[in-house]
């Protein structure tokens, strides 16, 4: 007994020294950040998040039920707690309050937490499957959501507030020339101003053929000889490496990267995390690097998804043919009061493989909209009609194409479908543009979701890297996402 005692207690003896000298390495090394990713970040907000809305959810339980546990109610009443919890999912998601860059926009966050935590309280307490029958006291109600809102709230400018601190940014310096690492820098600067709630803090840009001592707030090194000592200097965490070096500025840098990465310092390709961090492939419209992104087939479950995808299509198909029916009558009674004409126009559009097929939607432009010849759409265009503009912002207008979903001319989710005319304009300026035709068009899509509409060819090449992004990462859960996004989209009337 004695000698188990003893152990022990050399045991924990020697635990002591080791977590104290872990704790004076960290506080006294070159790396003293606490860095949050872009996934770290958005873990860590949902994850508090939730933890908040659980939190309102058991105060509010014991309102009127007294002497409950936090053991007894996650025990006994755990349906309650995963009904708040898929409600707050859904909202939160919808309504964007895990994008990263918007996070610091502080009153639109305010804004979104009130229309989520809103409409999350309102289906747990109107919605009584599996949630408890509401009390006899109104009064609860009003404490619960205002504790949601408040918490949250709260939370959310703490947030803003610390986790810009140099101690929480990941420092990254990026090693390349030429336009890809200057874009990079582009989607982390706003004007001078970094957008530091990305978690990254970009301390130099190793590029040795610009004259120039900085680009965008961004120090330019050159002529660097020994890069692990620069990188302990700067107190790096990552190198982004530019697919850009040629051959010889890659023999260089191949060992002295290797030296970096045994010393703990991650090094990344710049195209693969440029792609994570904005969801839209890395390419310009030279096409000169093109075979980076070009969206070689993925044969992981191909069969499966392909399965998945049409049933989904086949099941949109007829409920977009039903909803189309409803909202029949009162977009032409609608068109007859304010927007005399008929109800439908068609359209030619490139669908896959570069084949042309009919495209029908509600009419939402005037007649004769085009007598001057093809235009596309701009923001508050003169030609849509009032009525249009509703159609067009809550997409309904979308909806007669579900009929060409159930004829496997389009999908539900795939590139947006183009007009002959636009596509042989933008093959001459964009000289992958016809990748896009690599799957069927769709309804909504990756880029429809989250770009605007386009009206120019600079749009149309930011909607292009978005799609390839989505033509190589294809998947159920991006298609969730897409899903989701839209439904985003069409609640918030952030259509055009």
């Amino acid at each position: 007994m004695n000698i188990t005692a003893t152990t022990q207690t050399k045991q924990t003896n020697l635990v002591k020294p080791a977590l104290l000298q872990k704790l004076l390495l960290f506080l006294f090394s070159n790396k003293k950040s606490f860095a949050f990713e872009v996934t770290d970040r958005k873990y860590l907000l949902f994850t508090v998040d939730l933890l908040l809305i659980l939190l309102a959810t058991f105060i509010y339980s014991r309102s009127f039920i007294s002497h409950l546990t936090l053991a007894e109610a996650f025990q006994q009443y755990w349906p309650w707690f995963i009904a708040v919890t898929v409600y707050w999912s859904f909202f939160s998601y919808v309504f964007d309050l895990y994008n990263l860059e918007k996070v610091n926009k502080f009153y639109t966050i305010v804004k979104n937490i009130l229309i989520a935590s809103t409409l999350t309280v309102g289906c747990y307490l109107l919605l009584p499957w599996y949630t408890p029958a509401l009390p006899d006291s109104r009064l609860f109600i009003f404490l619960f959501y205002i504790n949601t809102v408040l918490s949250l709230i709260t939370w959310r400018y703490v947030y803003t507030r610390l986790l810009i601190r140099p101690l929480f940014l990941k420092r990254v310096i990026i090693v390349g020339s030429g336009w890809p690492s200057q874009a990079l820098i582009d989607v982390f600067a706003n004007g001078d101003i970094f957008n530091y709630h990305l978690g990254y803090k970009v301390v130099g840009l190793l590029d040795e053929t610009v004259t120039g001592s900085s680009y965008k707030g961004v120090r330019i090194l050159q002529k660097i000889h020994d890069l692990p000592r620069l990188m302990k200097r700067l107190k790096v965490d990552e190198i982004i490496v530019s697919d850009s070096l040629n051959d010889e500025s890659s023999n260089r840098f191949l060992l002295e990267l290797t030296k970096c990465r045994m010393k703990g310092i991650d090094v990344t390709s710049l195209s693969d995390f440029y792609e994570e961090l904005t969801g839209r492939v890395l390419v310009h419209n030279s096409g000169r690097d093109f075979y980076l992104s070009f969206p070689y087939n993925n044969k992981h479950f191909k069969n499966a998804y392909q399965v998945f995808n049409r049933a989904t299509d086949l099941v949109f198909g007829i409920c977009g043919v039903m909803a189309c029916l409803f909202f029949l009558p009162l977009i032409y009674l609608a068109n007859m009061l304010f927007s005399k004409g008929p109800l439908f126009y068609s359209q030619e559009r490139v669908g896959l493989y570069g084949k042309t097929f009919k495209i029908t939607k509600f009419r939402s432009m005037v007649i004769d909209a085009e007598k001057d010849g093809a235009a596309w759409a701009q923001k508050n265009d003169c030609r849509i009609t009032p009525i249009g503009k509703i159609l067009r912002r809550s997409r309904i207008d979308e909806l007669p194409q579900a009929w060409s979903v159930l004829k496997g001319d389009m999908s539900l989710i795939g590139p947006r479908p183009e007009r002959p005319v636009f596509v042989e304009q933008l093959k001459q300026e964009i000289p992958f543009y016809d990748t896009r035709h690599l799957a069927k068009p769709g309804i909504t899509g990756w880029a429809q979701a989250i770009y605007k509409y386009g009206s120019n060819t600079d749009d149309a090449l930011m909607k292009v890297q978005y799609d390839l992004y989505y033509l190589k990462n294809r998947s159920f859960l991006l298609d969730i996402k897409v899903i989701l996004k839209t439904i985003s989209v069409v609640l918030r009337f952030k259509g055009m």
